[in-house]
């Protein structure tokens, strides 16, 4: 369970224990204040635990609200069962270009069966509380001492479903800039589920918590209706304006136009850049050569527009694209 949810859970209780204090103290009742403070200081000791202590396991809560449910009673079957498989698909197509396509560097697995299947796999292990809904938790890696690859990418995931929902389209085009055409596939899918069966969707992790409603949900899915062209390989020239280390973002000034065009990096290319950073080097504001991957977005509802992937970066210019 996301630790959020069982903070949330302590402090209701907490709030309660905290009005039947008060009324106990009105009442001049001695045993019940004696009862009341001791439950008060327990509830305090263990939210302050869980706030204290990292969680390093994948655990997210999906709650679904609309057409498909019917309060906290009950959902539609069929609508639970293929969204929480599109949801699996989705982590599943993420994991596989974080340790395949992405963490190498190389463009591959577009088709046939996806990798990692296993470790990729979340369970659902609670059904939600209020707002029907499920807990889907990592069981493996109990005794990890960092954030496992898994909730690395459970993370990913809930970042790629509120920024392809966001107000700002920019969010989007960041979003097709770091995922691959099958798992952009894959969310189309989730959106196209949620959109059909008129649904609402929460989702909460340890420190995230947001809500997509049917306007936001219907954004996200006539976004991902859009043609991306295949993935190609280009070089560029420019001005090196900004890099945001933490969210691997860059910003550059092209030298034949002097146009603004900003895009993300992979880790190679952050790694590639901090090095020279380390060595005194700076490249801000010098003039770099990149290798970028280069995707196209087609639209019914706006131009086409361009994101850029930079996967090698130097001051020197690269011999080849390789």
């Amino acid at each position: 369970m996301p630790k959020k949810l069982k903070i949330d859970s302590l402090n209701a209780d907490l709030s309660a224990i905290s009005n039947l204090l008060k009324f106990a103290e009105s009442a001049n009742d001695k045993i019940g204040q004696i009862q009341y403070k001791y439950r008060k200081m327990e509830l305090e000791e263990k939210i302050s635990a869980l706030e204290s202590t990292p969680t390093h396991n994948a655990s997210i809560a999906l709650y679904f609200g609309g057409k498909p449910v019917i309060g906290s009673a009950g959902i539609s079957a069929a609508f639970a069962g293929k969204t929480i498989h599109s949801f699996q698909n989705i982590i599943s197509n993420v994991y596989a270009s974080y340790s395949g396509d992405r963490m190498n560097d190389t463009i591959k697995g577009e088709k046939g069966k996806l990798p990692f299947l296993d470790e990729s796999k979340l369970m659902v292990t609670t059904i939600t509380k209020g707002s029907f809904g499920f807990i889907l938790d990592e069981i493996d890696n109990e005794n990890t001492l960092t954030n496992t690859n898994l909730s690395n990418v459970v993370d990913e995931v809930a970042n790629i479903l509120v920024d392809t929902s966001s107000n700002e389209e920019s969010f989007f085009y960041d979003v097709v800039a770091r995922i691959n055409s099958r798992t952009f596939s894959a969310v189309k899918e989730f959106f196209v589920t949620l959109e059909k069966n008129s649904a609402t969707l929460r989702v909460v992790e340890d420190n995230k918590d947001f809500y997509l409603n049917e306007e936001a949900i219907h954004r996200a899915k006539i976004r991902t209706e859009a043609s991306i062209s295949e993935e190609k390989k280009i070089e560029l020239k420019g001005t090196l304006i900004g890099v945001l280390p933490i969210h691997r973002k860059f910003e550059l000034v092209l030298e034949n136009n002097g146009q603004l065009i900003y895009g993300g990096m992979t880790s190679s290319a952050l790694k590639q850049y901090m090095d020279f950073e380390q060595q005194g080097i700076s490249m801000k504001e010098n003039k770099i050569h990149a290798l970028c991957y280069q995707k196209t977005i087609e639209s019914l509802t706006a131009e086409p527009k361009s994101v850029y992937t930079i996967y090698y970066i130097s001051l020197e210019q690269p011999n080849l694209l390789t």
